[in-house]
């Protein structure tokens, strides 16, 4: 998912030309890749009953010179599956390439708002973070993780930055230039991730 931030794979590219090992934090990125939308994980469940994380694992062990991987656990369950992963550990074919480019392709696509993030919104004049509470919400949308969306809005409700303070003055709405009607969004925001407003 994340081959373009910071160094990504072009630092990897840079390490195993110079033949130095790889070690990557994070191969199932703070456990978002453990449990996503389901209708971006329809490609990896045809192909085989293999849990979303172990996907995400042996992507990353297939990468040559890769040679630590440093996966956080918070259950037995997920222990013990990160072990059946790399006991006879197999690299993934070309077919379980192509699959992982394609869910790679679907959770990219799978936006709540099509907010670029460009800021013209901004400031709100009842402080709301405009651009961090959709990306809170387009992040959610995407591997429906209420731990770290939850995490996430925290820093926003602590500054009344999040979405519950919009008055719904709408002077965004015209600044917009994707013509997002935001306090509608916002909204949706709110019902959709009620979890985060009770």
């Amino acid at each position: 998912m994340d081959t373009d931030i910071q160094q990504g794979i072009k630092g990897y590219e840079v390490l195993k030309e110079r033949k130095i090992p790889v070690v990557v934090m994070e191969p199932v990125k703070g456990g978002k890749l453990a449990a996503f939308n389901e209708k971006a994980a329809t490609p990896f469940k045809e192909y085989s009953d293999a849990s979303l994380a172990s996907w995400a694992l042996r992507w990353v062990g297939s990468l040559p010179g890769v040679k630590v991987l440093l996966s956080g656990m918070n259950s037995e369950e997920q222990v013990i599956d990160n072990l059946n992963t790399f006991n006879n550990f197999k690299p993934l074919n070309e077919e379980e390439q192509k699959r992982v480019l394609e869910v790679r392709d679907r959770i990219k696509k799978l936006t709540a708002v099509g907010c670029t993030a460009c800021e013209y919104c901004m400031p709100c004049p009842a402080g709301v973070n405009i651009p961090r509470n959709f990306s809170i919400f387009n992040d959610y949308y995407m591997y429906m993780n209420r731990d770290s969306a939850n995490w996430a809005f925290q820093g926003l409700a602590k500054n009344k930055a999040g979405a519950s303070s919009c008055v719904e003055c709408r002077l965004c709405v015209d600044k917009c230039p994707q013509h997002i009607d935001i306090p509608e969004k916002l909204k949706e925001m709110m019902k959709e991730m009620d979890f985060l407003f009770k």
